[in-house]
């Protein structure tokens, strides 16, 4: 079986996700190297201007980051 545990539905969140954060992404973080998480950091820093879709999204990401032992 292809996909593991979080299979399409984890692919489909994930877009969604994308989708929501698009526009912050290419004005705040424009000149971020996609990879190892330096997005999202970059996401994270600039919480304070986020759309609220994308602050939802973030904090929601953030949050499970942390439950996980990551530091943000």
């Amino acid at each position: 079986m292809r996909g593991g545990l979080g299979g399409k539905n984890a692919k489909a969140k994930k877009n969604k996700g994308n989708k929501v954060c698009a526009a912050d992404v290419q004005k705040l973080c424009g000149e971020v190297k996609p990879g190892e998480g330096r997005v999202r950091d970059c996401l994270i820093k600039n919480a304070d201007k986020l759309s609220e879709g994308c602050k939802t999204r973030t904090e929601k990401l953030k949050a499970r980051l942390e439950e996980k032992g990551k530091k943000v």
